[in-house]
């Protein structure tokens, strides 16, 4: 949610700029920001979201700290490959970057979010079933 905010906030200046610049720069903004980018940002909150849940988890020194900053320079590498290669190579860098690394980014997320959902309903259900034994138990 926090990286759809800011792609919201950050989609209104680019808007905004290109109004001036005439139609063509307005439709090809709204190409690049409203059809190509929306799943960006999220993905590149993702990272950090998901190191700072894993580093939670973890009671060991070293991921608590390893991890978010980790995670947050995913993020910073996603978002500067994204914007870097686009303003480098144009559309093509684009297509690479979106290919090479937000797809991937993007079947990552969904595998991880369905492991923490299977582990999440085990840990619930074990821990339903020996509650059930216990307070059920004559």
């Amino acid at each position: 949610m926090v990286g759809l905010g800011f792609a919201m906030s950050e989609n209104i200046v680019y808007y905004g700029a290109s109004l001036g610049k005439g139609a063509a720069s307005l439709v090809g903004t709204f190409v690049l920001r409203g059809i190509f980018s929306p799943p960006t940002h999220p993905l590149f909150t993702s990272a950090t979201g998901i190191a700072l849940g894993y580093a939670a988890l973890t009671r060991r020194t070293a991921p608590r700290w390893v991890l978010p900053v980790g995670g947050l320079l995913l993020a910073l590498l996603l978002h500067g490959a994204w914007n870097g290669l686009g303003q480098l190579f144009s559309v093509f860098g684009l297509v690479f970057v979106y290919v090479s690394l937000m797809v991937p980014m993007l079947v990552a997320c969904i595998l991880i979010a369905s492991f923490e959902r299977r582990r999440v309903l085990r840990a619930t259900t074990a821990s339903s079933s020996s509650t059930r034994s216990v307070c059920f138990r004559r």
